[in-house]
């Protein structure tokens, strides 16, 4: 699946939002299907009162507790994700992304808790082992029911997670590709890095490392499901906590009213105080700390991942600090106007012109074809900006082009 999400995105075929939300739906309507049927398939089977004289038996200690929930930190999910959703909804976007908030809040603690609970209800003990890297498979195949019933749900399971691993790693690559877009952005990563495939135009080499990130963890973790989601849930909580650190800095430095802010801000000593902020930092970092303060290995790998991460990315900004200078000082091959002064406004030119859209400077045959053939009319030459794939949010309205468009605008002005 990786190497087929690799080869769509390394020849520029991204997926739409339509088809990735049908295909998320159809995953979590067979997951809600499936914790039905087991529901119902439980209850004449067990007597739930053998669980109750468990629990009631079973010591309570702050530090299992704290470690449980920190193996459940995958369920957050990620903090791009509802910034990502909120691309295809119209105004106001407050209210929507609100409404998806609820639902998938409601959806990762229901779904996935009722999950772990019948599996460990459903599947006999000496097969949960076996079924330890598979556990809505184990359910389905420890569930019993008719023959018929069976094989059409474990169908929908092996159809239904094939379909979500996929859309799991093309956001995942998406996710990669932007993280390193910033960085070539702000000079912590070599600008080779975005160089475009000279036949399909895409940034190949941050698309191939991406690739190998994926395969990397994949191998690292040796496949297993439970070092997976620990190392996932670990990176997820450091990834919120320093958004979170962002959100407070940036509430500082900019102060003006937004269209939303995370509730419970106090006055203290003449100064707003963003609680909501920091008690949802602190539910995050308590059992992510609790992770490795009792060893596991996946939380342990990922702090030092992170930490040499760090060092290295601080080694580059300094470097990219140092060459700047020089690299501003080089003069550009042509002058070319900015954003701002291109606009039907501004172009003065005739009627029955051809418009001619590049994208890969070494795809403009088109180009040529249209400057070489007779007629007396003016031949109007653009591109796009996309962003997330060409540019980052932040360098979206950037009036300067990049380097990657003076250098298309270059090819095309010189022939």
């Amino acid at each position: 699946m990786i190497g087929a999400v690799w080869l769509w995105l390394r020849q520029g075929r991204p997926l739409s939002s339509a088809l990735i939300t049908r295909t998320v739906g159809y995953a979590v309507a067979a997951l809600v299907v499936i914790v039905a049927w087991g529901v119902v398939r439980s209850v004449p089977r067990h007597d739930a009162s053998r669980w109750v004289a468990a629990l009631a038996t079973t010591p309570f200690s702050i530090v299992p507790a704290l470690t449980a929930a920190g193996l459940c930190l995958f369920a957050v999910g990620t903090a791009q994700t509802l910034g990502r959703a909120s691309l295809d909804f119209p105004q106001p976007k407050i209210q929507h992304l609100r409404r998806v908030a609820r639902f998938v809040n409601a959806y990762s603690l229901v779904t996935t808790a009722v999950i772990g609970i019948l599996f460990v209800w459903l599947v006999p003990a000496g097969d949960r082992a076996a079924w330890r890297d598979a556990p809505v498979a184990g359910l389905v195949f420890s569930a019993g029911g008719a023959g018929a019933v069976r094989r059409l749900v474990r169908a929908g399971v092996l159809l239904g997670s094939a379909l979500f691993l996929t859309m799991a790693i093309y956001r995942s690559a998406a996710n990669i590709h932007q993280l390193l877009l910033r960085l070539t952005e702000d000079g912590l990563l070599s600008r080779a890095m975005r160089a475009p495939h000279p036949r399909f135009g895409t940034p190949s080499r941050m698309i191939d490392f991406a690739a190998v990130a994926s395969l990397a963890v994949l191998i690292a973790g040796a496949g297993q499901l439970a070092l997976l989601a620990s190392a996932y849930g670990m990176a997820l909580a450091c990834s919120a906590i320093l958004k979170i650190a962002s959100l407070i800095r940036l509430r500082k430095l900019r102060p003006e009213p937004r269209a939303f802010r995370v509730p419970m801000n106090v006055r203290f000593a003449g100064l707003e105080r963003p609680l909501g902020l920091v008690l949802i930092a602190i539910l995050l970092a308590v059992p992510a700390l609790a992770l490795v303060a009792t060893g596991n290995p996946a939380a342990l790998a990922v702090v030092v991942v992170l930490v040499v991460l760090t060092a290295l990315l601080g080694a580059s900004d300094r470097a990219a600090q140092r060459s700047s200078t020089a690299e501003a000082a080089a003069p550009p091959e042509i002058e070319l106007l900015t954003m701002p002064a291109i606009g039907f406004d501004r172009m003065e030119v005739r009627p029955r012109n051809l418009l001619v859209p590049i994208r890969r400077a070494g795809v403009l045959n088109h180009l040529v074809a249209a400057v070489q053939e007779p007629g007396d009319r003016d031949v109007v030459v653009m591109t796009v900006r996309l962003v997330g794939i060409d540019v980052s949010e932040d360098l979206a309205f950037k009036p300067e082009p990049t380097d990657d468009e003076r250098r298309l605008l270059t090819a095309a002005a010189v022939l």
